[in-house]
Formats: C-alpha cells, sequence, structure tokens
C-alpha cells in the first residue's frame, strides 16, 4: 500500500516487476480500447497502448527473467493482435 500511495515513496530503478505490470496495464487498456463499440474497428488508440506495452515489457530482458505478468502480458497482446485480424471478438 505505502509503495504505491506514499508521496516521499520511489520505485526502484530497476524493478523489472514494475515494468513488466505497466506493460501488462497498457496491454489491458489497448484490448479494451479495441473492444469498444463507441470507436471504429482497428483504431489508432488500440494501436498507441499496443505499442506503450511493447516498450514497457522490453524494458528488462523478458526471457532471462520472465515474470507472470510479462506472460500475462504476452498472452494477452498475442489474443489482442488476433482480435484485431477480425472486427470484433
Amino acid at each position: 500500500y505505502y509503495q504505491f500511495y506514499n508521496p516521499n515513496a520511489a520505485p526502484p530503478v530497476n524493478d523489472i516487476y514494475l515494468s513488466h505490470q505497466l506493460g501488462l496495464m497498457f496491454m489491458v487498456l489497448a484490448i479494451g480500447s479495441l473492444m469498444d463499440i463507441k470507436r471504429q474497428a482497428y483504431n489508432i488508440e488500440a494501436e498507441k497502448y499496443h505499442m506503450l506495452s511493447r516498450a514497457a515489457l522490453f524494458q528488462s530482458p523478458i526471457f532471462e527473467q520472465p515474470t507472470i505478468s510479462a506472460v500475462q502480458a504476452l498472452v494477452s497482446g498475442v489474443a489482442e493482435l488476433s482480435c484485431a485480424l477480425f472486427v470484433r471478438c
């Protein structure tokens, strides 16, 4: 709790878990914006979130130090890309 809500606390610079969790969050946002029926299919916002997720994931070597969040983000990325091939999943 205090790690996130303490105004004086700063995350460690080389925290691989933080970047992988951030990548997972951006991937969830990419899927959410892709599935939004109020937006047109293949919207640019989903692509931006997808690119942000990839950038956050590859801040640290995900194949040398895999985390659960990194695996979840990669699986979600595959699902997002397969849904992008169709109009709506």
